[in-house]
């Protein structure tokens, strides 16, 4: 019984604890804060790291490895954020295809990449 009771008082005190101190509980769903995230030339850079590896595995154009620039953007979806990085292909055989997005976790990792944005 007295067990008991210590178990519960721990318990009880450890979920005060955590609504007393939004910090310790998990705020952000994503589990990444935008103060930590990596600055926009940063992404950039990252992105044209994975673009040139999508270019030597084939799944885009070659035309791609001309692409040395983009522009980057912290968007929130849902409760999450991610860069989203845009890169441009002014020479791309096929028009619909010459804006590449990447989506990127804050610190710069790979989620995905497409060409509508979505």
């Amino acid at each position: 019984m007295r067990i008991a009771r210590i178990v519960l008082l721990i318990m009880i005190g450890a979920f005060a604890f955590n609504a007393a101190c939004p910090a310790t509980s998990s705020a952000h769903s994503d589990g990444e804060h935008l103060a930590t995230a990596i600055k926009e030339s940063e992404a950039v850079a990252a992105a044209l790291k994975y673009m040139k590896e999508l270019v030597e595995k084939g799944k885009i154009e070659k035309s791609w490895e001309e692409v040395d620039k983009g522009t980057g953007k912290i968007k929130q979806f849902g409760k999450k954020h991610e860069w989203v990085v845009t890169l441009k292909n002014s020479q791309a055989k096929n028009a619909s295809k010459g804006t590449l997005y990447f989506f990127l976790t804050l610190k710069g990792g790979y989620i995905a990449a497409n060409f509508t944005g979505k």
